[in-house]
């Protein structure tokens, strides 16, 4: 975790935070430059996913959905169960 938080304060996307009661708890913080990058990979991630789906038809889309919800709803009770 020390490494990647490294590399993100070297590239500018994150910065420390201490905490005035307890200088031993280091916090993340997301700078400005971090904001516009995470916004950039969102918007693309939109991007993909429509171009990803456009191939499907409607049906398709909805079964892939309820698929995915079902998969999901598994994971969770799984989770609660152990």
């Amino acid at each position: 975790m020390t490494n990647i938080a490294n590399r993100l304060i070297k590239m500018g996307f994150a910065e420390r935070k201490y905490d005035e009661q307890d200088r031993r708890n280091v916090f993340l913080a997301i700078t400005d430059k971090g904001l516009e990058i995470l916004k950039e990979a969102q918007q693309k991630g939109q991007e993909l996913r429509i171009e990803l789906f456009q191939v499907l038809s409607e049906e398709e889309v909805q079964q892939f959905q309820a698929t995915h919800e079902k998969l999901l709803k598994n994971l969770e009770e799984q989770k609660e169960g152990s």
